[in-house]
């Protein structure tokens, strides 16, 4: 933001105004207005003005103001410190390691969301993560709070704080689930810093998965204007109910592009009980290597449509390999829940508990059949997303591709023409 032109031309405005003296005192008549410069005589048109307020109907059809006032409260800024090892950064080892000097830390603003009454917070990971210092300031009435972090799930990018305070302004939450292409929806979050900024648009897409912003995905995306500070604060409807946590935007400049996103609120309650009752957010694991399908693959599979998740590998001792999953299978819903893709297979998997018998539909060899799995916990360590490759990667690009021979039966079966050579892509993959 260049403010130094405005700046400028407000210095020059008020020299002009010192130079011609003090203004006159504004005259009023009966709906007219002429408040600067000297008095006019009467053939001079006066400017016009109506003080009356907005008609309550106008009002109450176009304007958000008294949503705004009941939500505004309950959306914070967050302030975070974090501690710099100046001897990871070269150009400020110099200054900080002489005499007494402050040690070197990175400040950081995002927003939150109060949920409850007594304190509980909702934000992003990514706003405190490694924070040695959180503080919280609530805007009405404006009061700062030292905040504690209770749980953090990186996996979907939620934070819970907790400050020490009663009767607070609790923002009321919505079934993300009734959210549909076209809602209109309204932003607020410390945008920039500036301060709570109010912003308004549509809901764009709903159930967002394969972005690559965080493992589990099913953002809501929206075109209202999201910036960064905006990340963990509000995303709420016409009635002023929460129905997301805004978290990323894609962006070629830094700034709103109309392509952000928010974790919908559904989600986002289901982190936070998770990490209120246990900690940690436990997740249930299937144990197979799944892809996207493609149109040749729909054909070489037989499957009806390109929904669903295809099987590249099921891993030893796992819950699939128990419960008679193959390699080849598509899962085509699990639990009759219709599957997108891997990456909502993928979720829905991991809101699933652990040791709960689930039924997966699976499209084998033509036919559709139900196989009842019992879920095992997902291993705390992270787990490799891709099956290991016939040859390694050399490079970064093909990192999480696996691809396979060109041989004659893949040919045959992706009716590939016989001067074309190289290796068959089976898909880019995740476990879950």
């Amino acid at each position: 933001m260049n403010l130094n032109r405005p700046c400028q031309l407000a210095i020059v405005a008020v020299l002009a105004n010192l130079a011609l003296g003090p203004a006159p005192t504004p005259t009023f008549a009966a709906g007219t207005w002429w408040p600067y410069g000297e008095q006019r005589d009467n053939s001079t048109e006066p400017a016009k003005l109506d003080t009356s307020p907005l008609p309550a109907e106008l009002k109450r059809s176009t304007s958000f103001a008294e949503i705004i006032r009941s939500v505004e409260p309950g959306v914070v800024s967050i302030a975070t410190t974090k501690k710099i090892d100046a001897r990871n950064y070269p150009f400020f080892r110099e200054y900080f390691e002489g005499g007494n000097r402050p040690p070197a830390k990175e400040e950081g603003l995002g927003s939150g969301v109060i949920v409850t009454a007594d304190g509980y917070i909702i934000t992003n990971n990514h706003v405190v993560k490694d924070a040695d210092e959180i503080k919280v300031v609530l805007i009405n009435p404006r009061r700062e709070f030292n905040a504690q972090i209770i749980g953090t799930d990186p996996g979907t990018d939620i934070a819970v704080l907790k400050i020490e305070a009663e009767n607070l302004p609790a923002v009321i939450l919505a079934d993300s689930d009734r959210v549909e292409v076209g809602d209109m929806v309204m932003a607020i979050g410390n945008a920039f810093g500036v301060g709570q900024t109010v912003t308004r648009g549509i809901v764009s897409a709903t159930g967002r998965s394969s972005v690559g912003l965080v493992k589990y995905e099913d953002f809501i995306q929206t075109d209202a204007s999201i910036n960064p500070g905006n990340s963990g604060g509000a995303l709420i409807d016409p009635m002023g109910r929460l129905v997301g946590i805004p978290t990323a935007i894609v962006s070629r400049t830094g700034g709103s592009q109309g392509l952000g996103f928010a974790i919908p609120t559904n989600l986002v309650m289901h982190i936070v009980e998770r990490l209120l009752a246990d900690g940690r957010v436990v997740r249930g694991f299937l144990g197979v290597h799944i892809s996207d399908l493609t149109a040749d693959l729909q054909k070489a599979f037989d499957t009806e449509n390109l929904n669903g998740a295809l099987v590249n590998e099921v891993l030893t001792d796992s819950a699939a390999a128990e419960a008679g999953i193959e390699h080849g299978d598509v899962i085509v819903s699990f639990n009759d829940v219709g599957i997108r893709n891997s990456g909502h297979l993928m979720l829905v998997v991991a809101r699933t508990s652990p040791a709960t018998v689930s039924k997966v539909t699976v499209s084998r060899d033509g036919e559709t059949i139900d196989i009842d799995v019992k879920l095992k916990e997902r291993p705390d360590r992270e787990i490799s997303n891709t099956v290991p490759a016939v040859d390694e990667p050399k490079t970064e690009l093909l990192r999480g591709i696996t691809v396979d021979d060109l041989n004659a039966e893949r040919r045959q079966r992706f009716n590939i023409p016989p001067d074309i050579e190289g290796a068959v892509v089976i898909g880019i993959e995740m476990a879950i």
